[in-house]
């Protein structure tokens, strides 16, 4: 597998599962500013290129992820005290398979550029390539898995409100339902094949 399909291992993506929850309830956080990753926050508008190449990118819950601009957002907790963090507002990402996972208050934005995929969109399946744009409000179970599973699928992310890093699974707006996409299409591709030798059997005996 080459370096830009890097992916988290199974025992990773376990881990994850058992640390990601939803925290929409309790979350309150306030938005200070927005920034270029690794650069301070701008007083205007903030410019960032896509990246041609992520080899050197890091890897994240979905994929490997070329983080661009952040949402700096300040986190309040009960106890009174609060921590500003810095939240992905928009990133690219190479994705060969990701986990299916679930936000509670963010919406995000699948923008593919480049591979040919299907995603997992709640209880149904989208076949997804270069120019698909989709748009995701909070609550829809959803993830991406490649075609070719040597070949990732090319993606622009937002997220509205930014997203916290998994290291800050305190204030991370996600829970991870699936560990894998592909394997939740084959499950949701398998009940509907089922239901319709279900509905041919019924045919035949009436």
């Amino acid at each position: 597998m080459s370096e830009a399909s890097r992916q988290l291992s199974d025992e990773e993506r376990a881990e994850l599962k058992q640390q990601l929850t939803s925290k929409s309830a309790s979350l309150r956080a306030e938005t200070v500013g927005f920034k270029v990753r690794g650069q301070e926050m701008a007083d205007g508008a903030v410019v960032a290129q896509t990246p041609t190449s992520l080899t050197d990118a890091e890897l994240s819950v979905c994929g490997v992820k070329g983080f661009m601009i952040d949402e700096v957002r300040k986190f309040h907790r009960e106890d009174g005290s609060s921590k500003e963090v810095d939240c992905a507002s928009v990133a690219a990402l190479d994705i060969i398979d990701s986990p299916v996972h679930v936000h509670g208050v963010t919406q995000e934005m699948y923008e593919i550029l480049e591979g040919e995929g299907k995603m997992v969109l709640g209880k149904e399946v989208a076949d997804v390539k270069k120019g698909s744009v989709v748009v995701l409000p909070p609550g829809i179970e959803h993830g991406l898995a490649s075609n070719d599973p040597n070949t990732p699928v090319k993606v622009l992310l937002s997220f509205t409100p930014g997203i916290a890093p998994k290291t800050e699974p305190e204030f991370r707006d996600e829970a991870i339902v699936y560990e894998r996409t592909s394997e939740r299409i084959q499950q949701l591709l398998g009940s509907v094949r089922q239901s319709i030798s279900d509905i041919d059997d019924s045919l035949v005996n009436t």
